[in-house]
């Protein structure tokens, strides 16, 4: 029906606009476009793992079988070939991050891969036997830089800091009995600036001054004050308050400093309405509004929490029928990318609706 997906958006704007002015709900408080995108429309595979907006304008999305460039005409699909050795080293990418000179880093369940724009080709950069400075495991979870040339990986098997320019790797494993990272298992990583690491494992959180070499653990302890709410960090997130907010396998936790520089941590259950469902499995936080969150769940949907009452709220059903969220990514412009594990990606952008201009609701 649609020649490419381009016009296909249009033809969703133009009938979400439509329904939005029928709407006295939206048309007297706030609007939003959304889309849905998924292998009817090109995409390699219905579960989208990661997600990236480049300097360029290109969105990336990861799959478990291949990796998707969208320009908005339509998707470039990249994929191994087993005869190049400039193509992807494997089909399932979990992890995507640009560095200042505007290539893709891409992490895979096999390898660390380079996507050279002016080359238009892949380079790949693997574990190594007896090589300490190659990558610490070939199964790559997280990706983020922290300096214009030092790429943190979080693998199977510890993290790396790796050189983008010389392209080794400074391994940091667990220790016992030693200043170290929580657990070897890296799920997630958010870097706060340019010495300060935090770092998502299976067993806990382990924040790294990487001025110093010096990690700080926060273990998950049922009944102890001050303990985080669960062991299993699948994301981190910073929110415009600058608290860091933690997405983990029993609901969410915050953690900020107060007068006294110590670290106060609250943890929350996430319960929605009236259903009673309760939001366990936390895949993704972006932030929706100055004191809203939108939580991602790989089992129960999203959930809309309000910083200031402490509770889940609906908001205006726009993420009802989505479920399973693997991946979220808001970009600067405003728009929200939402990946979910079998329908493809979710296109959202939020704006203010023309009868009455204002912010989506804050109170």
């Amino acid at each position: 029906m649609f020649n490419n997906h381009k016009t296909y958006y249009i033809f969703q704007l133009l009938l979400i606009i439509f329904m939005l002015l029928q709407n006295p709900l939206f048309s007297q408080d706030w609007g939003f476009e959304k889309t849905n995108l998924n292998t009817k429309h090109g995409l390699s595979q219905n579960n989208v793992i990661s997600i990236l907006k480049d300097s360029r304008g290109f969105v990336w999305f990861g799959t478990n079988d291949g990796l998707n460039r969208d320009d908005g005409y339509g998707f470039k699909i990249f994929r191994k070939k087993p005869l190049n050795k400039y193509s992807l080293s494997n089909n399932s990418i979990k992890a995507l991050a640009e560095d200042n000179e505007g290539n893709i880093w891409i992490g895979t369940r096999n390898g660390l891969n380079k996507y050279d724009y002016r080359k238009e080709r892949f380079i790949t950069y693997l574990k190594k036997d007896k090589d300490h400075k190659s990558l610490s495991n070939n199964n790559i979870r997280s990706v983020v830089f922290d300096r214009p040339n030092k790429l943190w990986i979080g693998t199977d098997n510890g993290l790396n800091l790796f050189d983008i320019k010389t392209g080794t790797c400074k391994r940091y494993l667990k220790e016992t009995g030693k200043n170290s990272i929580s657990n070897n298992i890296v799920i997630s990583l958010y870097s706060e600036n340019d010495s300060i690491l935090w770092i998502g494992t299976r067993a806990g959180l382990s924040r790294l001054d990487t001025k110093t070499g010096i990690f700080e653990n926060f273990i998950y302890e049922k009944d102890k004050i001050n303990s985080i709410g669960g062991n299993n960090i699948r994301n981190i997130f910073k929110d415009e308050q600058g608290i860091i907010w933690l997405g983990t396998e029993n609901g969410i936790t915050s953690l900020y400093k107060d007068t006294t520089e110590n670290f106060k941590i609250t943890n929350f259950k996430l319960i929605k309405k009236p259903s009673e469902t309760i939001a366990k499995d936390i895949s993704s936080i972006v932030q929706l509004s100055k004191n809203k969150l939108i939580i991602g769940t790989l089992l129960k949907g999203i959930f809309v929490f309000n910083k200031n009452t402490n509770k889940t709220e609906d908001e205006n059903d726009i993420f009802k029928k989505i479920k399973n969220v693997r991946v979220m990514y808001r970009d600067k412009k405003g728009l929200l990318w939402i990946g979910t594990t079998n329908n493809g990606f979710e296109k959202i952008f939020f704006y203010k609706n023309k009868f009455n201009r204002q912010k989506i609701k804050d109170k």
